[in-house]
């Protein structure tokens, strides 16, 4: 998946979200990289993290998850841990995609899309 930025396009949001949506129907309850989408409505990724981790609104383990990941450094000596955060989709709805009104249309049409089309495959089969 692509890092999504303020000037994506909406076709390019609308993939990602879809992409998203099938993630979650495979059973991953945490499907969306906040460093793919705190682009979308955040200058920079500390205060996304920040507003993640503070905010009375999210809990950690059922709204997000932070996984610790062991980074090498540049020189090839030594490594160090950070932290790469997961977001559930109603916390995505909420931490980013309502935040920007645009964002959050493009998001609405991507998941009406990928579930009518859920539909369409269950009728078929019947």
């Amino acid at each position: 998946m692509n890092k999504l930025m303020k000037n994506s396009v909406s076709s390019d949001i609308r993939l990602y979200f879809e992409e998203i949506v099938n993630l979650q129907a495979s059973g991953n309850d945490f499907p969306v990289n906040l460093d793919y989408v705190w682009p979308l409505a955040y200058s920079r990724k500390d205060k996304a993290v920040q507003t993640l981790k503070s905010s009375n609104l999210f809990v950690q383990d059922i709204d997000f998850k932070a996984l610790p990941q062991t980074v090498e450094c540049q020189n090839g000596v030594g490594s160090s841990i950070k932290e790469e955060y997961y977001l559930s989709i109603p916390c995505l709805e909420y931490f980013i995609a309502r935040k920007k009104r645009e964002v959050f249309e493009v998001y609405r049409q991507a998941v009406s899309y990928t579930h009518l089309r859920a539909h369409e495959t269950t009728l078929h089969l019947v």
